[in-house]
């Protein structure tokens, strides 16, 4: 049986989506990445959330993405400044601070735009 998504031109899979930017953190670990379609937050040994993306509140150079996946949950922020970092595990330097906020918990850590190429320690 021929599939309709074949016939059309259509594919199964999905897109993939450019990474506008990436916040990490450490203790404990924990990461950002912002695309156009969603904000995923993952921190070590929780569950993956994922947001909906809109575009950041902007000013002096800072850039706030907030957002919830539900009403009745609580609200997500990721604060990108542009401060200097240096990652506290690697030593690498990263252009912009980060601040992620989300149930009553705070993680910093720095941010880059684009994606964070993998390092031979996993990251």
């Amino acid at each position: 049986m021929l599939c309709l998504a074949a016939l059309v031109g259509c594919s199964r899979e999905p897109k993939a989506v450019r990474v506008e930017l990436t916040a990490i953190g450490t203790s404990p670990a924990w990461s950002v990445e912002v695309a156009s379609n969603a904000v995923t937050f993952r921190r070590a040994s929780a569950p993956t959330l994922v947001f909906p993306s809109t575009a950041p509140d902007t000013g002096a150079g800072r850039r706030r993405w907030r957002g919830r996946r539900a009403l009745t949950e609580p609200l997500f922020e990721l604060m990108v400044e542009p401060q200097p970092c240096r990652d506290g595990t690697t030593a690498t330097e990263y252009p912009f601070t980060a601040a992620v906020t989300w149930a009553d918990s705070t993680w910093s850590g720095c941010a880059v735009d684009g994606a964070i190429r993998p390092t031979a320690t996993g990251r």
